[in-house]
């Protein structure tokens, strides 16, 4: 089964909530009817009762507030955009406590070391160096974590979850794979600061070079 269980429950994240809402309808009750199917999709399956993860696209301030009457568990970020580089992520991150608790709804921290809509004609954005990333994510896992923990919502899961955005959104500018500019840093960051022992290579295998195509410059090694 490739999906995600934390707890013992499959992580379901909805991204853009509120195309769901506009889906199910305008009233609480309706929205909730159609999370309620999700929910028992999921149990009927055998999977478990999920741990749902609304993505806004409002600021999540606003998305606490919003959605603090619907049968979901969790508020994350599918991004930040331009206008919150990274160190202006961390601050955000920071007061998603206090609207976790006031609302009784989780949340999972996200982090985004990119964005620039520069290939797609927009505005230009930001470019974290190794060295930011790494010191963010070294803040979540020795300061943040610690605030985590004082979450008082009953919704909360154990903390394992952290959303890092995104795997190869080239096109918005933000991404974790390997590319000829940044090369591995975004994953060597990621790795010195989460994985504790053992050796790693850099090598990208034929079998790899099929799948990503140009995604990866062919001749790194």
């Amino acid at each position: 089964r490739d999906y995600l269980k934390v707890d013992g429950r499959p992580i379901l994240g909805i991204y853009r909530m509120d195309y769901f809402v506009k889906m199910f309808g305008s009233t609480t009750s309706a929205i909730n009817a159609g999370l309620s199917q999700l929910r028992n999709a999921c149990i009927d399956a055998g999977v478990g009762n999920p741990y749902i993860m609304a993505m806004p696209s409002a600021y999540p301030q606003n998305a606490f507030t919003t959605y603090a009457n619907y049968d979901i568990d969790s508020i994350g970020q599918y991004g930040w955009g331009a206008k919150y580089p990274i160190k202006h992520q961390e601050a955000v991150i920071s007061s998603e406590v206090g609207w976790s608790n006031s609302n009784n709804l989780d949340f999972v921290p996200t982090l985004m070391p990119s964005y620039d809509l520069l290939a797609w004609d927009g505005d230009a954005g930001y470019s974290a160096t190794k060295a930011a990333f790494k010191e963010e994510l070294t803040w979540l896992k020795n300061t943040f974590a610690s605030t985590m923990s004082g979450r008082t919502t009953t919704k909360k899961l154990s903390q394992k979850l952290l959303n890092l955005a995104s795997w190869n959104e080239f096109g918005e500018g933000h991404y974790m794979s390997p590319t000829i500019g940044k090369g591995f840093d975004y994953l060597d960051a990621i790795r010195e600061v989460f994985v504790s022992s053992g050796t790693h290579s850099h090598t990208v295998t034929d079998t790899q070079k099929a799948r990503v195509n140009k995604m990866v410059d062919q001749d790194i090694s």
